[in-house]
């Protein structure tokens, strides 16, 4: 453990008392949709939680096909829209910051609540570290050995990470992500900060290194891509490495309900999407996450 880094149980040790009198959110477990469809779900819920019509929200998902987004402001041609065509891949631009995520095989999240929650208050590193909480207590409910980033770090990439790093999300590392015991990266998460409601969510690796997506990086060398999967197998690392077993979708969801049950105090009620959000995330799938003017706009 790093000696910046005190366990994550030490680090938000406070959460419960603060803010819990098991309060109750909803519960939405994990369906499998197309890219665009669960974007537009995370879009839709944040903007009713904003309009008090949606109650608090954690909810889980997977990825029907593999697709990837690029971060709200990265640029398309960072990617080889031949090479994904080709492997049946989709490309979508996300609402939230950073750059490439493939998102083949994992479990993604979102905690959707009203923005003068306590669990946003402060700097985005404060909201992160709260948050780090429940998710690496989670991991370790999997037997999975992991440990925070320092919350001193500046998102940034490690010594000697080529360049063409830098469009790859889960290459940087940014403060109280969860790394396993090795130091890799097991989690990629970013926020949306929005002036009713702010949202986490993000990408939950199970098994590989996010290797893939080099292959279908524009312009980018032989060496370059070489140093890219190197670089990727050597800072991203899995739950199922990490807990040296297999590890279903249902198992991450389950321990991670038991975790922010336990870590933040909440009562999770299981619900459902309503038609009024399903609504409004059709729409957000025709305007937005679906449209090719979107996804390419930069």
């Amino acid at each position: 453990m790093n000696a910046e880094s005190p366990p994550v149980s030490a680090q938000c040790s406070v959460l419960s008392t603060q803010y819990l009198a098991r309060e109750s959110w909803r519960l939405i477990l994990p369906e499998t949709f197309d890219g665009p469809w669960n974007m537009a779900v995370d879009e839709a819920v944040l903007a009713l939680v904003g309009e008090g019509v949606s109650p608090p929200t954690l909810r889980f998902y997977e990825w029907r096909s593999p697709w990837i987004s690029l971060g709200t402001g990265q640029s398309a041609t960072d990617l080889d829209v031949a090479a994904i065509a080709e492997r049946g891949w989709g490309i979508l631009r996300r609402s939230s910051g950073g750059t490439a995520v493939l998102h083949q095989g994992q479990v993604g999240y979102a905690v959707i609540l009203p923005s003068q929650h306590p669990l946003w208050q402060g700097d985005l590193a404060s909201s992160y570290r709260r948050l780090a909480e429940p998710l690496a207590r989670g991991f370790t409910h999997l037997g999975a050995q992991v440990q925070a980033a320092p919350g001193s770090l500046k998102t940034t990439f490690s010594a000697g990470a080529p360049g063409v790093a830098a469009r790859v999300c889960f290459s940087a590392l940014g403060p109280y992500e969860i790394l396993d015991a090795r130091g890799r990266k097991v989690i990629g998460n970013s926020q949306v900060r929005r002036r009713g409601a702010s949202l986490q969510h993000g990408t939950i690796q199970i098994s590989g290194s996010q290797s893939e997506i080099v292959d279908v990086l524009a312009n980018v060398t032989c060496d370059e891509r070489r140093d890219l999967i190197s670089y990727l197998s050597s800072h991203v690392g899995s739950l199922e490495e990490s807990s040296n077993r297999r590890i279903c979708p249902h198992d991450i969801v389950d321990a991670l309900v038991v975790a922010f049950e336990e870590a933040l105090g909440v009562t999770l009620a299981v619900g459902s999407l309503t038609d009024v959000e399903r609504a409004r995330a059709d729409e957000l799938v025709k305007s937005k996450f679906g449209d090719v003017d979107w996804t390419f706009r930069r």
